[in-house]
């Protein structure tokens, strides 16, 4: 909008469909003409002499009359206007705001307005375009302040007209790190809105001034997958006020960040690699590209590594780190920082234990070497030792008689190999050991009875089915093999393009055939080359579990005696122990949560969290289904949580780290195009920059601008004058 346009003043009125009335204006006309249909003109002589008499009056009394008639016309037409409560304003936001004026302020306070320029945030220039207006501001005014980000949160719901109080709020406000959701926040806004004139009926207006960034992304989310319910929402609300978007934004949108992080395996022993992975993305067009990676793990710097940009927009890096002190620990990416720093890092968490301890449950349990089901897994799981205790992996054999007199919670994996069936206790006792973040591997065989494993999910104490899908009928065909696979999926992404010596084209004699349902999701990870599913992977609860539609020895097939047997293996422990870990790294807004297994614990465990701003909460924890739960929400700033747990025992961890990270889509500072977008989702509101608000509120009385209000007020003191004139005149007739 150029600076001329700002006096181009427009008439509008706050109660337009009284101007419906206007028609009623011709009633005096009506009235005179009526009153004429009642007089018979008669002549005879005596009335003769006197319209001789007048003849030289006769003109004088028509334009008396007529002028009477005039003014009774516009003096209904006064009123009615007058009723209509007439504004005069500008095309953005109307130039009386000396009047009592209802001010909702939205401020976008997401995480791309923490971006820099010139030493300054765009959320500090939002906080001085509201500080710019409240000072201008009429004496009868009020202010509300609602912050955008995810979610919509009012700092002063209640409107306020103290000034300076208002100004301390506005003041102390932070820069949140979560994203937008714009459907919620005008919703929010409509709400508040209606409500407003009748909790303050002196308030002649409401205006709403959305301060934000215009970050094009966010924008077009809304209007794509929200468009109808926004433009809807939006409507509503121009109809309730006066809506005004103001930009502030920084000199360029180009931006650099960390997009992508993965470590694997999230849990793993003392001095076990644990390889990191992430993917550094380019929005815009920067100068210099990073070239370097920082790593720091619980806040110390270790080490750096180089970004290859393969790729114009994207860079890939990989480090490999080994831990030996057991515990928590948050992994950090860094680059260097730019104009918003906050996305330039990322955190995962790992867990490091002295051992990782895995009970494998055989079916066909034998002391002899290789005769039971599970000593191929055994020695997959430990291909450098012999499963020694001391060794970083300790696994124990158990017979399938002793699954439910077990107490499996003091171990990280359980891998069932060809048991023939679980009763309704081992059910319950593999769904607790899933649901606190467990993981459990499951090997068909010869043995296996399907319908003892499909009756899983027909028990009172299951919540939910314990198996994705029916196990049905053996099948035997010739020259079965192992087929495709999912490359996406973290348990075969390493095996993608091995066509020779991968996961492809092993002999399989015999298997289960497997039917998905949509009791709970699934992926089918890889598949025979029959199309039937060969390996299958879910997540209960806060574990995972794995389902292997063949036999882990050589009774089904010959794949334990292949290459690719440890590999998979390994991969498969990897994803399944890192189910409870997944859960640890978030991104800002998400709730953080544990699952506590304390049988005796009588009282319920107290949480003291400490957030990345360095604020301590202490909550405790719920019973709910027999363990222990606990849920913190307010995670609006990235960074390290550290949850301690205190549980008067020693059954559980005492320290939980979070690594909370920066929404991916607040990346993207770009914001051309912003105002194009808006014009469908939001129609009816208008756009305008931060310095056009600043030179109206400056100097409001050159706008010569009118409230509604002030000009209802002139317009019956015109009606006044006219009914005095027109006494006047009407007695000076009659005289």
């Amino acid at each position: 909008m150029d600076k001329a346009e700002l006096f181009v003043l427009s008439l509008s009125f706050l109660d337009p469909a009284i101007l419906l009335g206007l028609p009623a204006v011709i009633i005096p006309i009506v009235i005179h003409l009526w009153n004429r249909r009642k007089h018979v003109e008669m002549n005879w002589a005596a009335m003769e002499f006197v319209l001789a008499a007048l003849a030289i009056e006769r003109r004088r009394i028509l334009l008396r009359e007529y002028l009477l008639l005039l003014l009774r016309m516009v003096a209904i037409a006064l009123l009615i206007v007058a009723a209509a409560r007439p504004i005069v304003e500008s095309p953005a936001v109307a130039m009386g705001y000396r009047a009592a004026t209802g001010w909702i302020f939205v401020v976008d306070d997401s995480l791309s307005m923490c971006q820099s320029s010139q030493g300054k945030s765009c959320f500090d220039r939002a906080k001085d375009v509201i500080t710019s207006i409240v000072k201008n501001a009429g004496p009868a005014d009020a202010f509300c302040l609602l912050k955008a980000a995810q979610p919509p949160t009012w700092e002063v719901e209640l409107a306020i007209s103290d000034r300076q109080s208002f100004l301390q709020i506005v003041d102390q406000i932070k820069c949140r790190h979560t994203r937008n959701d714009w459907l919620a926040c005008l919703e929010t806004v409509l709400v508040r809105t209606q409500r407003l004139r009748e909790e303050y009926p002196q308030l002649t207006r409401c205006v709403v001034v959305i301060i934000t960034d215009g970050q094009r992304e966010p924008w077009d989310q809304a209007i794509g997958r929200q468009g109808s319910a926004l433009s809807s929402t939006a409507d509503e609300l121009v109809r309730q006020a006066e809506l005004v978007i103001c930009r502030v934004a920084g000199d360029q949108g180009s931006n650099a960040a960390i997009t992508r992080l993965e470590a694997s395996p999230l849990v793993c022993s003392r001095n076990e690699e644990t390889v990191i992975a992430g993917q550094v993305t380019i929005f815009g067009s920067i100068k210099q590209r990073p070239t370097t990676v920082e790593w720091f793990i619980d806040g110390v710097k270790i080490g750096e590594s180089r970004v290859e940009w393969n790729y114009p927009d994207n860079g890939m890096f990989i480090w490999s780190y080994r831990a030996s002190r057991p515990g928590d620990h948050v992994i950090e990416a860094v680059i260097p920082d730019d104009q918003l720093a906050i996305d330039n890092r990322r955190g995962v968490v790992v867990s490091v234990r002295n051992q990782v301890r895995v009970l494998c449950i055989d079916g066909r349990y034998s002391p002899i070497p290789f005769q039971g089901a599970s000593d191929y897994v055994r020695l997959a799981l430990t291909p450098e030792s012999s499963a020694q205790e001391t060794g970083p992996i300790e696994v124990h054999v158990i017979p399938e008689s002793r699954l439910l007199e077990s107490d499996i919670t003091h171990f990280d994996m359980v891998v069932l190999c060809d048991v023939a069936q679980i009763t309704p206790g081992e059910i319950e006792l593999l769904a607790d050991f899933l649901r606190l973040g467990g993981g459990l591997v499951i090997f068909a065989g010869p043995r296996v009875q399907t319908a003892a494993y499909n009756r899983t999910g027909e028990f009172e104490h299951t919540k939910e089915p314990f198996l994705p899908g029916r196990l049905e009928e053996i099948v035997n065909k010739p020259n079965i093999t192992t087929g495709p696979i999912d490359a996406r999926h973290a348990i075969t992404r390493i095996f993608a393009g091995w066509e020779g010596s991968g996961l492809t084209r092993i002999p399989v004699r015999n298997y289960l055939r497997f039917q998905p349902t949509n009791s709970i999701p699934c992926q089918i990870v890889a598949r025979y080359s029959s199309e039937d599913p060969f390996i299958i992977a879910w997540e209960y609860g806060m574990g995972r579990g794995v389902l292997i539609t063949t036999s882990a020895d050589t009774s089904w097939t010959s794949l334990p005696l292949w290459p690719i047997w440890v590999p998979l293996i390994q991969e498969i422990k990897a994803w399944t122990l890192s189910g409870g870990l997944s859960g640890r790294t978030l991104v800002c807004g998400q709730p953080l949560s544990l699952s506590m297994a304390m049988r005796s614990a009588r009282e319920a465990p107290r949480i003291r969290l400490t957030d990345s701003q360095g604020k301590t909460w202490r909550e405790p924890a719920e019973l709910v289904d027999g363990t222990w739960q606990w849920k913190y929400t307010q995670t609006d700033w990235s960074g390290v949580y550290k949850a301690e747990i205190d549980s008067g025992s020693q059954e559980s961890r005492g320290v939980a780290l979070f690594s909370v990270n920066s929404p991916l889509e607040e990346s993207d500072l770009r914001w051309e195009g912003w105002e194009e977008a808006l014009k469908d989702g939001l129609r009816g509101a208008h756009t305008i920059s931060a310095e056009l608000v600043s030179q109206i509120l400056e100097s409001p009385s050159q706008a010569g601008g009118t409230s509604g209000n002030t000009l209802s007020r002139l317009l019956l003191l015109c009606l006044l004058a006219l009914i005095l004139v027109e006494i006047v005149i009407a007695h000076i007739g009659k005289q």
